[in-house]
């Protein structure tokens, strides 16, 4: 009877582990950034182009002409990330099959909790800040 305690115990620690282990992994591919629609900094936010519109809702960025984003964020040695976006679907929530294959890259350095600047793959700095929550 000990014996099966002492297993079931080790079994809980285990869990338990793994529960913490999967719960770091979660927390360290998030953004430090709140919900909601950005705007390049160049733009208005009751007057932004949808070129200049991008909208965080903690799983992925999608636009005007994308939804059903899912966002793979990787957290870079120089405090930035690495984020490689997907979406499934296009702006009214029509399903994309090309758009499942294709992969969205860019480099956000966090400013703050409401600004970013985002780097293409271009190479061009595009500075971001918070309008609305979505």
């Amino acid at each position: 009877m000990k014996k099966l305690g002492i297993n079931n115990s080790m079994h809980a620690l285990a869990t338990l582990g793994l529960a913490l282990l999967f719960t770091s992994v979660a927390v360290a591919q998030t953004l430090p950034l709140r919900h909601g629609v950005y705007v390049l900094e160049s733009s208005k936010c009751d007057d932004a182009p949808d070129a200049a519109i991008s909208v965080w809702d903690g799983v992925g960025f999608s636009g005007a002409h994308s939804s059903g984003c899912t966002s793979n964020i990787t957290h870079l040695a120089d405090g930035s990330y690495r984020v490689s976006t997907k979406c499934t679907a296009l702006g009214d929530g029509t399903p994309d099959q090309a758009g499942a294959n294709f992969e969205e890259m860019m480099t956000l350095k966090h400013v703050s909790s409401t600004k970013f600047t985002a780097t293409k793959a271009t190479g061009a700095e595009m500075p971001y800040r918070w309008c609305s929550a979505k």
